[in-house]
């Protein structure tokens, strides 16, 4: 069974990846990094940071980061919005993840883009298997 991790990257691979020209194909990491370029329109980054029993629930605390190209500027705010909007409609085809906050950020003294905090409740799985 993927992980609220791993189902959040695979349906932005599945979104902005597969059956886009190279050129408009976004890179996807499912685990912590910090790239030391940005090659792509965009880069998402999701990892998750904390799982805490609600009731008889899972709470999943997710961080999604955006990476984009540019420097600051008319042109870098509008193509960041593009990316942010691309994001929250890949986010919306999964049932249970909720974007608690987007928040504009630059990464590395360098990058910029947003970094999303996400909420996915699922079943106690570990309780359900004993």
């Amino acid at each position: 069974m993927p992980t609220p991790r791993e189902s959040i990257a695979a349906q932005l691979r599945t979104d902005l990846v597969t059956g886009k020209p190279a050129a408009e194909a976004w890179d996807v990491y499912d685990y912590p990094f910090t790239p030391s370029e940005v090659t792509k329109p965009g880069t998402a980054v999701v990892y998750r940071t904390t799982v805490k029993r609600t009731g008889t629930h899972l709470d999943h605390e997710l961080t999604l980061q955006l990476y984009g190209r540019g420097s600051l500027g008319a042109k870098t705010e509008a193509d960041l919005d593009s990316r942010l909007d691309d994001v929250m409609l890949s986010l919306q085809k999964l049932a249970g993840v909720e974007v608690r906050k987007a928040e504009r950020k630059t990464f590395a003294d360098v990058f910029q883009g947003w970094e999303l905090d996400l909420l996915w409740v699922s079943s106690d799985i570990y309780k359900a298997s004993i």
